[in-house]
């Protein structure tokens, strides 16, 4: 009877430890954490553990945290160095930036040409004469060369490729007297510098017309410059205009339509402290200075919208009283 009772309870046990093996144990999730990743080069190929993510900037990418992931990042060879290979450990409450930064790439240029200054990109670079015409850059794409002999010069763009040798040959070309007197060139545009720009204050659609019709050098494409085009005059170039500044507030091409397209809007800016004054059309003589660009192929320069934007006080009485009396 004993016995009966030990081998009944070997077989309670085994019972008990099948169930055990056959019993799927919950398995704990793990939170995955997110990083941003972005580049000092637009477009930069990014791969993560073999995965490919795409291009940068990439935003919250969801990877296994607190353990190494391997990093590998490149940009385009004809300009830029080395590839990025790196591990990154993320931990589930942040949410990191991780910053690729590309090294420019080096090339060699031969300029073939007249003797002169070489300004690279707007900056003074060297003067060029028979033994120094080779010279070492960076590889950048839409290069800026120009080159200048008294009354004569030549502005060309050019993709300068890394690990290269880039031969450039250029001819200079006699300035035009009324270019020379009635313009300055400032990085990518040319603008008007004459002193009936700066002293003939002018309304919104005259001011328009005016640079629609302007001939300077044989260019016929003036135009108002945009918010940005003035901004950045403002900011990074106002001492560079000769004939300067006849009064504080110069129009630009900017505009929109009040409430109910009662009146006409458009910006300007006040060159002394870069304000930006919206402005009835009708009701505002402001300055002209007539823009072009050299190079359609680069971006213009554009203004980043903050709290320094206003109407005139005028304006919005006119508009408000205006209004009021039409809609009633």
């Amino acid at each position: 009877m004993y016995g009966k009772f030990i081998v009944l309870l070997i077989v309670c046990f085994s019972m008990l430890n099948g169930a055990d093996t056959n019993t799927t144990k919950p398995q704990t999730l793990v939170k995955p954490a997110y990083v941003n990743i972005v580049s000092n080069v637009v477009g930069t190929e990014v791969y993560l553990n073999g995965d490919y993510l795409g291009k940068t900037p990439i935003k919250r990418y969801n990877i296994t945290p607190n353990k190494d992931n391997y990093l590998y990042a490149f940009a385009n060879k004809k300009f830029f160095k080395d590839d990025i290979a790196k591990t990154i450990n993320i931990r589930v409450t942040t949410i990191p930036t991780i910053y690729l930064k590309f090294e420019r790439a080096k090339a060699k240029v031969f300029l073939v040409g007249e003797d002169g200054d070489l300004y690279l990109n707007g900056k003074f670079e060297k003067v060029l004469h028979a033994r120094n015409r080779v010279f070492e850059v960076d590889a950048d794409t839409n290069m800026e060369f120009r080159i200048r002999n008294g009354y004569k010069e030549v502005v060309f763009y050019k993709d300068i490729y890394a690990d290269s040798f880039n031969e450039l040959s250029y001819e200079l070309i006699t300035i035009p007297l009324d270019i020379r007197l009635y313009t300055q060139t400032i990085d990518n545009e040319m603008w008007e510098d004459t002193k009936e720009a700066t002293n003939t204050p002018i309304e919104w659609e005259k001011a328009q017309k005016y640079c629609e019709n302007l001939r300077i050098g044989g260019f016929g494409d003036w135009q108002l410059p945009t918010i940005g085009q003035l901004d950045n005059l403002h900011k990074n170039h106002k001492d560079e205009i000769y004939n300067g500044y006849g009064g504080v507030f110069y129009w630009s091409n900017d505009t929109e339509s009040g409430r109910n397209n009662i009146w006409q809007y458009a910006k300007g800016l006040n060159i002394e402290d870069g304000e930006i004054i919206k402005s009835v059309q009708e009701f505002k003589d402001g300055r002209v200075r007539c823009v072009r660009i050299i190079n359609k192929d680069l971006p213009i320069p554009q203004f980043e919208m903050d709290n320094n934007e206003t109407i005139e006080p005028m304006d919005t009485n006119i508009t408000q009283n205006l209004e009021r009396f039409l809609l009633k």
